[in-house]
């Protein structure tokens, strides 16, 4: 897919206004309310109005203008629109440190999630539909501040909701947005502890950041450009507008 440009068009204490040409050369005026990082405004022309109407690769576009302004309003004015997880520096930051922490603390921090991975201890282990490690970084991104006991995502009629397996989390992590997650599906792994599966949650970073790009319709970087899980929510986006896609 072939790269959007975006650029700032007017800056309000309240909105941000990003303008973006697609590779249809249909142009997309986006209002981003700076408070809450949401789409107040999307114009656009050449394209059915909602998108339900759009075909699978105009609904791509139109999310990856989208993204492609809220990532823009980020760079460029004060307001803080895209959350540590979504922003590609911050994973990489996690990569990093990742990658060099010694043996000791890795078995710390990582092999209880491993084993939740394996075998969640739900009352209902079907109902789990991801396992999480949520990891907040250092004010320098050298070393792990904080790293959460598994937390799973559990699908339930009610709808989605996510429990700590240590209740004590909730009061122990930072009072901040978390700044990098590992979620990976439920008895997934096929890899031994240790370095494998330290090698599958670097990968798995990886691809976090090739969903990034893949959202904002840019080139992904080539050190991410792999098959594998990433975030499972662009997962649902991809699926549903190309299905039989995995990378560019």
């Amino acid at each position: 897919m072939s790269q959007l440009t975006t650029r700032l068009v007017n800056d309000t204490p309240d909105a941000a206004m990003v303008q973006t040409r697609d590779r249809n050369d249909v142009d997309h005026r986006i209002a981003i309310d700076k408070a809450t990082g949401e789409i107040a405004v999307h114009q656009y022309n050449d394209y059915p109005g909602t998108l339900e109407e759009c075909t699978p690769d105009q609904r791509r576009l139109i999310r990856a203008a989208r993204a492609s302004a809220r990532y823009t309003v980020q760079a460029e004015t004060d307001a803080d629109v895209v959350r540590p997880t979504e922003r590609p520096a911050k994973i990489r930051a996690g990569i990093r440190i990742v990658d060099d922490l010694p043996d000791g603390e890795f078995v710390r921090y990582f092999r209880g999630y491993y084993d939740e991975i394996r075998e969640p201890s739900a009352a209902v282990p079907d109902n789990v539909t991801s396992v999480t490690s949520i990891l907040y970084l250092d004010d320098d991104e050298t070393r792990l501040e904080y790293v959460t006991s598994p937390t799973l995502e559990l699908e339930t009629r009610s709808g989605t909701h996510w429990q700590y397996t240590n209740p004590a989390d909730t009061m122990a992590a930072p009072d901040r947005d978390p700044d990098v997650l590992c979620r990976l599906e439920p008895q997934s792994l096929a890899v031994s502890f240790g370095d494998p599966f330290r090698s599958l949650l670097v990968d798995h970073l990886r691809c976090q950041i090739r969903d990034i790009y893949w959202l904002r319709g840019e080139t992904i970087p080539e050190d991410c450009r792999l098959e594998g899980a990433g975030n499972p929510d662009v997962d649902r986006v991809r699926s549903a507008v190309e299905p039989e896609a995995v990378s560019d």
